[in-house]
């Protein structure tokens, strides 16, 4: 607080600082502190603006909790029904998915290595790695994505297998939803675990189990529903695959549920608009006359007297009597272009997409706009792609499978580093030139440039060998062979021998 001057002192105050300059001083910095006090959070006041806002303390699974199951259910819905809905969950699935997140496996015994990149391609990248015998790898990465759009969350469960199976390692995953999670059990076990929301965790916190139900909780067998009864599943067996928005969260909450309002109510809007469009379009005449004897009223098209007609069709033209002719003309119909941009812009900010993803309307954007659009959501790609998918699935999907072949007798230690797709260029020659400068630069590995391009190095490279092998053996040479020519395409000097 500034001090006062004397001129702008009451005469109180000018009393109390030379009758009793101590309790002055006081006075002063409880008015401070009352200064302080009201420069508090606007958020947090108390009136008439906020007396309507309901804000509770709750946890993170608490709140999730109590709306799981009807987020879950709308969420579904909305996919079924709202093509806005529909086209979110493409654009994110695509690009995070696209082709697959790509396994290089590295190793130092080269001779295993191969071993174990062959047996890697027979399982990962065969149907065998699925327990429903139709995706690989890649499919099964876009089945989760799209789960884990719709329902908050996805369940891989590993599912052993034995050697009389066929199998090239003893092992396939099983995607399921979180409905399979009995999320109705909650309780404290007499070992002092405690099950919350149908995950079992023990005495510090560490999660040991699932408790799961036998079948699909919403699954009908001749129109009647299952009753299906949960049974604990060591954790060891499970992978819950979702996005955290808080600590200590431990289900995911679907993606829909920020819009869910939002896209319902614009999917009646969009209806209403549509009638109303088909209204404005109805032009009819009437012919009506001046005899009360002749006018009658206007009768459907199958004739029937008794019935009369309750609606009216472009270019209707209906006889209500004689001698008069009126015209039924519709009020315009406002297609609201504006309010329906600005709507469907905060539904895709939502989903962390652009409206032009959403919409497929590029109209209103120019090159500089797309490109800043385009690295914002970039950087939402690879939070899901680094901070969710590779982590929670891919790496535990390969622990999982570096397990089974040890049970074959395949023991040498192999890792794996995963590359999610390239993001489509949007100047492939002005990208192109800045992956080659990194490299040249020795900024990234030649193997790393072919990751983003959604290429295994190992196969890249060997079917690159195996190209110039042939072209060498048919004494063909292209200007694209850095062996050979410049990249103006002038021939390359002959290394000298004598060197």
């Amino acid at each position: 607080m500034a001090r006062k001057t004397g001129e702008e002192m009451g005469l109180y105050e000018r009393l109390l600082i030379n009758v009793a300059p101590r309790f002055y001083m006081r006075r002063l910095q409880a008015m401070s502190a009352a200064n302080v006090f009201k420069r508090r959070y606007e958020g947090a006041a108390k009136g008439r603006r906020t007396e309507g806002w309901v804000a509770h303390g709750s946890s993170a699974n608490s709140e999730i909790g109590k709306d799981f199951q009807t987020l879950m259910f709308r969420s579904r819905d909305l996919l079924r029904n709202n093509a806005w809905a529909r086209q979110a969950q493409r654009v994110i699935r695509n690009n995070v998915v696209r082709y697959g997140i790509v396994a290089e496996l590295k190793g130092q015994n080269q001779k295993a290595l191969k071993k174990r990149q062959k047996l890697w391609c027979s399982w990962a990248e065969s149907i065998q790695i699925d327990a429903d015998g139709q995706r690989n790898i890649y499919a099964l990465q876009a089945l989760a994505m799209n789960t884990i759009f719709e329902s908050g969350s996805v369940l891989i469960r590993r599912r052993r297998r034995r050697a009389s199976d066929n199998l090239a390692v003893p092992l396939q995953l099983q995607v399921l939803e979180p409905d399979w999670i009995d999320t109705g059990k909650t309780q404290t076990l007499d070992n002092g675990h405690k099950i919350v929301q149908g995950k079992e965790f023990n005495a510090i916190g560490q999660l040991v189990a699932y408790w799961l139900f036998d079948q699909h909780p919403g699954d009908y067998h001749h129109f009647r529903r299952y009753n299906a009864q949960s049974r604990r599943v060591d954790a060891s067996e499970i992978l819950h695959v979702f996005d955290s928005d808080r600590p200590e969260q431990i289900h995911g909450v679907p993606w829909l549920a920020a819009a869910m309002l939002r896209l319902r109510d614009f999917d009646e809007l969009q209806d209403a608009k549509l009638m109303q469009q088909k209204i404005a379009s109805c032009f009819a005449v009437l012919v009506k006359g001046t005899d009360a004897n002749s006018v009658s009223l206007p009768k459907k098209n199958n004739g029937d007297p008794t019935l009369p007609v309750d609606s009216i069709e472009p270019g209707m033209v209906e006889y209500v009597g004689h001698n008069d002719i009126t015209t039924v003309t519709p009020p315009d119909a406002d297609n609201g272009t504006d309010y329906t941009r600005t709507l469907l812009r905060e539904i895709a900010m939502s989903f962390g997409i652009t409206a032009e993803q959403l919409t497929g309307d590029y109209s209103q954007v120019n090159f500089s706009s797309a490109r800043m659009g385009r690295l914002e959501f970039v950087a939402n790609v690879e939070h899901w792609q680094w901070n969710m998918l590779i982590p929670g699935f891919c790496e535990q999907v390969y622990g999982w499978f570096d397990e089974a072949a040890r049970l074959i007798g395949e023991y040498e230690p192999v890792t794996a580093e995963w590359t999610p797709p390239a993001v489509p260029a949007l100047d492939m020659e002005k990208e192109g030139k800045a992956i080659r400068e990194y490299i040249r630069d020795g900024l990234m590995t030649q193997s790393e440039g072919v990751r983003r391009l959604g290429y295994d190095p190992v196969k890249f490279f060997e079917e690159y060998q195996g190209d110039l092998q042939r072209l060498d053996k048919m004494g063909i040479v292209l200007d694209t062979d850095p062996r050979k020519t410049a990249r103006g395409g002038t021939l390359q000097a002959e290394p000298n021998d004598s060197d």
